[in-house]
């Protein structure tokens, strides 16, 4: 996998230019118990320092995958301004 626009550095991601490559990813999806409509909002699944970024199939960015919420340094509107992904 890649990121466009950052870089991870444990624990969270900084933004930088150009793709990197990300380390060895585990993916783990977890039901919400108790939610009444399996679809969440963003505003739901952020926190503070965190953000909900799409993962696309690939570079050209057509077809998204899955969505996931990830650590973030820095302010989360930095990273909607630079459309940070990433692709699988």
């Amino acid at each position: 996998m890649s990121i466009h626009g950052a870089r991870f550095e444990d624990p969270a991601l900084h933004l930088v230019d150009g793709v990197s490559k990300l380390p060895l990813v585990y993916l783990r999806w977890e039901k919400k118990i108790g939610t009444s409509s399996s679809i969440e909002s963003a505003s739901d699944l952020e926190t503070v320092g965190s953000i909900l970024l799409p993962v696309y199939l690939n570079e050209d960015r057509s077809d998204v995958l899955f969505s996931c919420v990830l650590k973030i340094e820095g302010d989360r509107v930095d990273f909607v301004k630079r459309s940070i992904a990433l692709t699988a």
